[in-house]
């Protein structure tokens, strides 16, 4: 598929802040089943943008507005070819390790989530397969529902609540595939409904899943159960949603502000 991707985002304050500095995590991956092609990020006020990769390959840009202001607005525009193929080889093999096997504070697991991956759960199986299980069942399990969780909840807080959004679902998974040794990574990025236009990011899981030296890493979507295909974009990759938040920053001035996201995709 090929795709012109538009992501604005812009925070308006109640009354004037100052020395805002910012960290964006809006640039697309280039992997083995994506391809960038062109990519702008604009903000306004205008002011210049930093950027270096970090060791998770994601592209991070960093900016600094010393001044008063009461708006803020950034736009990042993605003009992306997506394939349907649900592997990615460029993840470094060091990942194997602590990054993705060790519970972060997002996806810790509890009693009640052993005692379900008991009984849902076919280690014979080969790991593409007992992974797609583990999707399938938490698909199966959970509700998806918006506005019962929030960006500060955890594996256990979902378990509990048995309800939430895509970000609860992959750390979920996430909290699971660790926990029986299996090397997993938090994914951000978009999908592309087959008849509507998305109205907000997405999140996904990425499972090493192959040999040693391959960098063979799968995609797997909970919300829907299913490997990810030619409508997901990746966008940046990380523990949990901490290291991949797509837009972030720190401020003095006043907590009341106003967010508004618009998310255009364009086949």
């Amino acid at each position: 598929m090929n795709i012109v991707l538009r992501h604005d985002t812009i925070y308006r304050y109640k009354e004037p802040i100052f020395s805002l500095a910012s960290e964006l995590h809006l640039r697309p991956l280039n992997n083995a089943r994506q391809i960038v092609e062109s990519f702008q990020i604009m903000t306004m006020p205008s002011t210049h943008l930093y950027d270096y990769i970090d060791r998770f390959g994601n592209t991070v840009h960093h900016f600094t507005i010393p001044r008063h202001l009461k708006t803020v607005e950034i736009s990042a525009v993605s003009r992306v070819i997506t394939m349907d193929q649900p592997f990615v080889y460029r993840i470094p093999t060091g990942f194997l390790g602590y990054e993705s096997l060790t519970p972060t504070m997002r996806t810790t697991i509890d009693e009640e989530t052993k005692a379900w991956i008991r009984e849902v759960d076919h280690p014979e199986l080969p790991i593409l397969e007992r992974v797609h299980a583990l999707t399938q069942a938490t698909h199966q399990y959970f509700t998806y529902e918006a506005g019962v969780t929030t960006v500060l909840d955890t594996a256990k807080d979902f378990m509990r609540l048995k309800r939430g959004v895509c970000q609860d679902f992959a750390h979920f998974l996430i909290s699971v595939c660790r926990y029986l040794q299996i090397p997993t990574l938090y994914v951000s990025g978009y999908l592309i409904p087959e008849n509507e236009a998305p109205t907000a990011s997405h999140a996904w899981v990425a499972v090493y899943t192959g040999e040693f030296r391959s960098k063979q890493w799968t995609g797997f979507d909970p919300v829907s159960g299913t490997f990810t295909n030619d409508r997901y974009i990746w966008l940046a990759l990380g523990r949990d949603y901490g290291d991949v938040t797509p837009v972030r920053g720190v401020y003095w001035g006043t907590r009341d502000e106003d967010l508004q996201v618009n998310i255009q995709i364009e086949e």
